[in-house]
């Protein structure tokens, strides 16, 4: 499930190793009449080779998938070397061995400009120093109004994603990350109480029914993320909305109970389809192109849809008709993603950076947008993939946003590893 963070999105996000792919084939004939034979090694630091072929295999990584087939990999799958470093990596797919053998095992890379500050470091002797890792980076749920002016809503002190404001205002469903997977709780606002939501698998996107009594969410428990909606009193079982074998994700549902979605495939990459939950259940695209669109919004009124596309080279907010035909209305100016209605339907939210925007809209008898105006400026948590990770209070006059805490950049210690080198070669020996 933690794959959502890095899928829906226009570029992909690496984890932790270097995979090594080997694409062979025949180039054209040297002076002497003999084939030349071509290829091509892909490399890839920050990638473990288990997920990425996990992934590979429910579809979520179409481009990654065709590398696998069509290259050569070695008897034992892909295999990755450590330390996980770029230049390490060269060493090791020029030599075919291990890090521990040929001997390169660090690198530092920076922009010029960019202050950097490597952790590790390495002697001649044989000798590692490092400064141990923090604690993973803690948030909090922070209300900020119309002007930047923030105060606490009480939850702090995990890692957050994707919180969503109930209709009456009172809770906040949000994706929580745990040591080991990702779970939907609710929190109460009044109260500030925590109660878990989902406990099987990996779950996240959380979504209000507009009457608040249901949720529903995306889980991996049947492997492939699928969505499924539960009732808030527990009077009825949990439901499977839709089986396929595509990723699917839950954004907006319209009074009558019609699901907007995000669908990933193989030959479209990222598309918006319509879920009809009544008597006859039937999934349609909305709206499906070769581009990447994703964060589907529907309006109030139930007539429009905003949605954020990367169809012009960058990711810009448009909305368009939600039935019938009509024409698309570019919202965005300058970039933007993470789009958000005013509960009244009279505003429309983004981002562009660190700037929350706002556009004046009107919806009826035809759609008319003001020119966008920024709110304000301040690093909040960003969506780097196409959901919104923020709500708006049902009065529109407050962000609930996710805040960095603040963490001293002092390291507590420095250890020291005496013999490493031949620790390593002992350990991570080839067979």
């Amino acid at each position: 499930m933690r794959r959502w963070v890095r899928w829906l999105a226009p570029a992909l996000v690496g984890a932790a190793a270097i995979i090594l792919t080997v694409a062979a084939g025949t180039a054209t004939a040297r002076g002497d009449g003999r084939p030349v034979e071509k290829v091509v090694m892909f490399a890839s630091d920050g990638m473990r080779p288990d997920l990425m072929e996990r992934y590979a295999k429910q579809g979520v990584m179409p481009t990654y998938k065709k590398l696998m087939k069509d290259g050569v990999t070695g008897a034992n799958g892909m295999v990755q070397a450590f330390p996980p470093n770029t230049g390490v990596g060269w060493y090791t797919m020029a030599t075919g061995t291990y890090p521990s053998e040929h001997g390169s095992t660090n690198n530092t890379y920076f922009r010029s400009g960019d202050t950097f500050s490597n952790r590790t470091s390495f002697s001649a002797a044989g000798t590692m120093a490092y400064i141990p890792a923090g604690k993973p980076k803690q948030t909090g749920l922070v209300w900020v109004d119309r002007t930047g002016l923030e105060t606490p809503s009480g939850a702090s002190g995990g890692m957050y994603y994707q919180p969503r404001v109930s209709p009456d205002g009172q809770r906040v469903a949000v994706t929580v990350r745990g040591v080991d997977r990702d779970d939907v709780w609710l929190y109460d606002l009044a109260r500030q109480t925590w109660s878990r939501f989902t406990s099987n698998g990996n779950n996240a996107f959380p979504l209000w029914a507009p009457d608040g009594r249901t949720l529903t969410f995306v889980s991996d428990k049947n492997s492939i993320d699928n969505m499924y909606r539960k009732p808030l009193d527990g009077a009825a079982a949990e439901e499977r909305l839709l089986t396929t074998d595509r990723p699917n994700y839950p954004f907006s549902w319209s009074r009558d109970g019609v699901l907007l979605f995000v669908s990933v495939s193989l030959s479209t990459v990222q598309d918006i389809w319509t879920l009809r939950t009544g008597a006859e259940r039937k999934a349609a695209p909305f709206l499906e192109t070769p581009f990447v669109e994703g964060a589907p919004a529907l309006s109030p009124d139930g007539r429009w849809v905003a949605y954020a596309s990367g169809e012009s080279g960058r990711t810009e907010i448009h909305v368009r008709p939600f039935t019938g035909s009509g024409e698309r209305l570019t919202i965005s100016t300058e970039g933007g993603n993470e789009p958000v209605w005013s509960r009244n339907g009279r505003e429309l939210f983004y981002r562009s950076g660190d700037a929350m925007m706002a556009v004046d809209v009107t919806t009826s008898p035809v759609l008319g947008a003001g020119k966008p105006r920024r709110l304000f400026e301040r690093p909040y948590e960003l969506s780097s993939a196409l959901w919104p990770d923020y709500d708006v209070s049902p009065d529109g006059k407050r962000f609930l946003m996710v805040k960095v805490l603040e963490s001293s950049d002092v390291p507590a210690q420095i250890n020291v590893v005496l013999d490493w080198t031949e620790e390593l070669k002992r350990l991570v020996r080839p067979d």
